[in-house]
């Protein structure tokens, strides 16, 4: 994590960005300094923003599309995020990939205010647990490093951080930053690009450079707001390109946007609050990814009574797997078996 996302000391910005809608704070006080973040990391960031956010809405403690986030007794958080959230489109959920990321989160140290006009650095994090069983890692963050995020949070929409979290490059990712941020086009040396995404040693050629950004702004389409870019050389007779326009755009406007927002909401379901076990055991049975989050609260309950009874083996998955079998011949199939689970429910309160 950069110095920079927290002091308000950070470098000029072009003259466009002081002017600029600044939909997230992060947009403006980190997408222009210079730090290196994997998909992950940059996952990490949005959720713990996110949660701050949420927090700050009076829903602490509640469970959100992206986790929970519990306070003990010293305003210490506990946030716990699912680790397919971390992953993104990935399939892969190789565990190896989250502890490294979280080791390299954890490195990027902070400066914060001590509240005298001094500063301290420190680490975002105090500890990390995955827990592969229930597919997700809990984070123990300090208040100090947390009322950083809280005060990056205030000009976050939820839109915003899901739509980010869903792109698979961090480069992506940074670029729907700046286009959240530019209200006009606005030129940027190549230098000064390729410095801030860190991409020096990699893309030390021009032409590399610009096949990257290219491919990253062809992701972001996938977005509600893209760029188009434009290459600018330095007099007319050169051939050597050391400057992009980047021109934003929206993709969707009025009701087009709110139905894409609806659609980034749904995908963030709340599933993951079941163990994976049940949720393979739910698919199986026909269950989609929707239909699982519109009856998570039943699920839930049911799977809490029915693995409450033999604690450490999976009663509800089994249960499932018998009604499945059960409603075969049954004319709606999955309404059968939330009526069936229903029953369970109200039998056991």
């Amino acid at each position: 994590m950069s110095s920079k996302s927290i002091s308000k000391k950070s470098s000029p910005l072009p003259p466009s960005l002081r002017q600029g809608r600044a939909v997230m704070r992060q947009s403006v006080e980190m997408t222009f300094a210079r730090y290196d973040y994997t998909a992950i990391e940059k996952r990490i960031r949005y959720a713990l923003t996110y949660l701050a956010f949420m927090e700050g809405k009076g829903k602490g403690g509640e469970d959100t599309p992206l986790g929970r986030v519990e306070m003990d007794e010293y305003h210490q958080r506990y946030v716990t995020v699912p680790i397919r959230v971390l992953m993104g489109s990935s399939r892969s959920h190789n565990y190896d990939d989250i502890r490294e990321s979280v080791d390299s989160f954890n490195a990027k140290t902070v400066w914060i205010p001590d509240g005298e006009g001094g500063w301290f650095k420190a680490y975002p994090l105090v500890a990390a647990y995955v827990r592969k069983s229930r597919g997700n890692i809990i984070l123990k963050i300090d208040r100090s490093v947390w009322h950083c995020f809280a005060s990056e949070s205030r000009h976050y929409t939820e839109f915003d951080v899901l739509q980010a979290m869903q792109f698979r490059s961090p480069l992506t990712m940074r670029l729907y930053e700046i286009a959240n941020t530019l209200t006009r086009p606005s030129e940027f040396q190549v230098s000064f690009l390729r410095d801030i995404f860190c991409l020096d040693a990699t893309y030390s050629d021009t032409g590399q450079f610009l096949r990257t950004l290219r491919r990253s702004l062809s992701e972001l389409e996938k977005g509600d707001v893209a760029m188009d870019l434009e290459c600018l050389r330095g007099n007319p007779s050169s051939r050597r390109i050391t400057a992009l326009r980047l021109s934003p755009r929206a993709n969707y406007e009025g009701k087009e946007r709110e139905d894409a927002i609806h659609r980034t909401l749904r995908r963030h379901g709340l599933s993951w609050l079941l163990s994976p076990v049940d949720r393979t055991a739910l698919r199986e049975a026909g269950f989609s990814h929707e239909d699982i989050c519109r009856n998570i609260v039943l699920l839930k309950a049911a799977e809490r009574i029915l693995d409450g009874r033999k604690y450490g083996e999976n009663l509800f998955a089994a249960k499932v797997q018998e009604l499945m079998a059960e409603s075969a011949a049954k004319q709606n199939p999955k309404g059968w078996i939330i009526a069936a689970l229903k029953r369970i429910v109200r039998t056991a309160d």
